[in-house]
């Protein structure tokens, strides 16, 4: 079971100080101040060394909020 505040904390740790604050689950992740294709690698590896589990490029065009991730990574983590 991947717990719901701990993605979070392992996302928003990923991201300068200043920006942490702002992000929630209901964050448009895209939309996030230094969201790049870089920060989505590293979002992606520190999810990975967590969980064991990695995202596609579709996961990432298919979803919208960090929320939507969060309920990738559950699904990804119960197969």
């Amino acid at each position: 079971m991947v717990d719901k505040q701990r993605f979070l904390e392992i996302v928003q740790l990923q991201f300068e100080e200043a920006v942490r604050k702002s992000i929630s689950m209901n964050s448009a992740f895209k939309q996030i101040p230094g969201w790049s294709s870089l920060q989505a690698l590293i979002v992606t590896v520190a999810i990975h060394d967590e969980w064991g589990v990695s995202f596609t490029d579709e996961d990432f065009r298919n979803s919208q909020t960090l929320l939507e991730l969060y309920q990738i990574t559950q699904n990804k983590v119960s197969q």
